[in-house]
């Protein structure tokens, strides 16, 4: 793994994120995996004039080679289709390297057919990302209050939020990587729908495990194909009929309530809601006759 470390302050401002934001002055370090080429920049490109410098360039995994890590496999069903926005603009992609998926929000640098050059909060900047995996980011009109939320936050983190506040910036509570519930500012949110779009939660199954209903994150659909990023940053593609939307709880839940409890050890499992720790946000649910911690994203109620 090559490690490039981020020669100017992470580009938590340039991507719309909050300039007083925890560690938005900070110097950051990028890993980049699977690219063609990484060099440190000491100064924008031409075509990117307007953006800061990018730290780092990297290429996007293509997955068609032979050679091709069994990561990027998905790759070739990809569907062919030209980049409609325009340099500059801010956008959702999904952005793959030999190992892994990383779904955020990137600005445009530059566009070339069917393929973008996009910059990451950490500004490190990333060649010929598809065409297909970049989305447009929703219209902020739509957020409310109490909205279960797709959120992107200034450190680059992608999960599932309850939205808490919408001005004068949109701030979302939410589980972090620690297990610890945080309220912070987000740069995008995007409302679930309970149905399988690109940006929704589903559970899907695995072909190395076809029996148990895993969580993904949808990042594209192709006719009967959807795409799917599972926890561990994976993608997969799966037959839509295999698919099922989740329906998470929106509203506190009561002691005996019956949900579907999502851990990676085991997808998802009926319980039964056994603790409240935090009304709306963290309970303890029995499932397997067993009694573990969840937060309301790893929760799901019956359709």
């Amino acid at each position: 793994m090559l490690v490039i470390v981020a020669i100017g302050p992470i580009a938590a401002i340039a991507c719309g994120g909050d300039a007083g934001g925890p560690g938005a002055q900070t110097a950051g370090a990028a890993s980049v995996r699977g690219g063609a080429s990484a060099s440190a920049m000491g100064s924008a490109s031409a075509s990117g004039s307007a953006l800061p410098a990018a730290t780092a360039i990297a290429t996007a995994a293509p997955g068609t080679s032979a050679n091709a890590s069994p990561a990027t496999q998905w790759i070739g069903a990809l569907p062919s289709r030209p980049v409609t926005a325009k340099i500059g603009d801010m956008v959702w992609a999904a952005v793959p390297t030999d190992t892994e998926l990383r779904i955020g929000i990137y600005r445009v640098v530059r566009v070339t057919g069917t393929t973008a050059a996009l910059q990451d909060v950490l500004r490190v900047q990333w060649e010929k990302v598809p065409g297909a995996l970049i989305l447009p980011i929703g219209d902020p009109t739509r957020l409310r209050n109490d909205m279960l939320v797709t959120y992107a936050d200034w450190r680059g983190y992608v999960g599932v939020g309850m939205i808490v506040k919408i001005a004068p910036k949109v701030r979302v509570t939410f589980r972090d990587a620690s297990s610890v519930v945080r309220e912070e500012t987000v740069n995008v949110a995007e409302p679930l729908v309970g149905s399988v779009a690109p940006l929704q939660w589903v559970g899907f199954p695995k072909p190395s495990d076809p029996s148990t209903l895993h969580k993904g994150l949808v990042f594209l659909i192709d006719g009967d194909n959807v795409f799917v990023r599972d926890d561990s940053n994976r993608a997969w593609v799966v037959e839509r009929a295999k698919v099922t939307p989740l329906k998470l709880p929106a509203k506190r839940l009561k002691l005996g309530d019956t949900v579907r409890a999502y851990a990676p050890d085991r997808g998802y499992r009926e319980g039964v809601i056994a603790k409240i720790f935090l009304p709306g946000l963290s309970y303890g649910v029995t499932a397997d006759d067993e009694t573990r911690t969840y937060f309301f994203s790893d929760l799901a109620l019956a359709q």
